[in-house]
């Protein structure tokens, strides 16, 4: 009787992606929980290219520096000081196993200078599957600032508001998407169903100041000879809880030491 039943398979576990520095030639690989090996995916789609983000297996991919010919130019420079010369940069999503591509707007077509530099996303999320009509994409920029825009869209939206907030982290949810300043100040909610319902109107914003004990942020940075020694440098990440549907912050402070100008290398980190 036991010969005769037949065992469900054990559920694949996510792989865990490595994303490549953009100055190197080197490929984005990924790591199974599985079996602990990695795997180097053959896919032209992938070389060279920025991952922004993901979303439900499906990665947000942005031309990458060495994959643009004119990127060896001044492959060298900081990337803050890269400049495309072609006005068209191409920011996609890919599925890795099926292949498939959505196309996403340029970012050319944000009304700002920053916009041709080759790694203007800092980081790009979706609220839902790339497939779902009422998909909406949300892009933290170089300078900080916010974008959003739907697959079927033509352009990105800058969205402006009157103080100056510098934003390191962001998240949609239902509809929302929620922004956390560099000092966990404030938590921006900015409502982006009301535009698209009506866009004519104005992104309805929220600023929600963040409740004592707020996060203490107190880097120390100090130079010895060329190599420079930081302490306690704080970054803060917003996540959702799918089980309980609550929004969260996560807070990490890091001691590092960035040695002959080039590389940072974190010594400990805290969460």
């Amino acid at each position: 009787a036991i010969a005769e039943k037949s065992c469900l398979p054990a559920p694949n576990l996510p792989l865990l992606m490595f994303c490549a520095h953009p100055y190197t030639n080197t490929d984005h690989c990924f790591l199974s929980l599985h079996n602990n090996r990695v795997y180097v995916p053959n896919q032209p789609e992938l070389y060279w290219r920025n991952i922004n983000g993901c979303v439900e297996g499906w990665l947000i991919i942005s031309d990458g520096i060495a994959w643009r010919p004119e990127g060896f130019i001044d492959f060298w420079l900081p990337s803050s000081s890269f400049f495309l010369r072609f006005e068209n940069v191409k920011n996609f999503f890919f599925h890795p196993v099926s292949g498939v591509q959505i196309m996403l707007p340029s970012q050319s077509t944000l009304p700002c200078r920053e916009s041709s530099n080759i790694v203007f996303f800092e980081k790009v999320i979706a609220s839902s599957l790339p497939t779902c009509t009422d998909c909406i994409v949300a892009a933290l920029c170089l300078h900080r600032e916010l974008a959003f825009c739907r697959p079927c869209d033509k352009s990105w939206t800058l969205i402006k508001i009157d103080r100056r907030l510098l934003f390191v982290d962001i998240l949609l949810h239902e509809g929302k998407l929620y922004a956390v300043t560099q000092r966990a100040d404030f938590v921006v909610v900015f409502d982006l169903k009301d535009y698209y319902c009506s866009p004519a109107a104005v992104c309805k914003i929220k600023l929600l100041e963040m409740l004592h004990p707020r996060p203490v942020v107190s880097a120390s940075i100090w130079r010895e000879g060329q190599t420079l020694y930081f302490n306690n440098l704080a970054s803060f990440q917003l996540v959702k809880d799918n089980a309980s549907n609550d929004l969260l912050m996560i807070l990490a402070t890091v001691d590092g030491v960035r040695e002959d100008d080039h590389w940072l290398v974190p010594l400990f980190t805290d969460y």
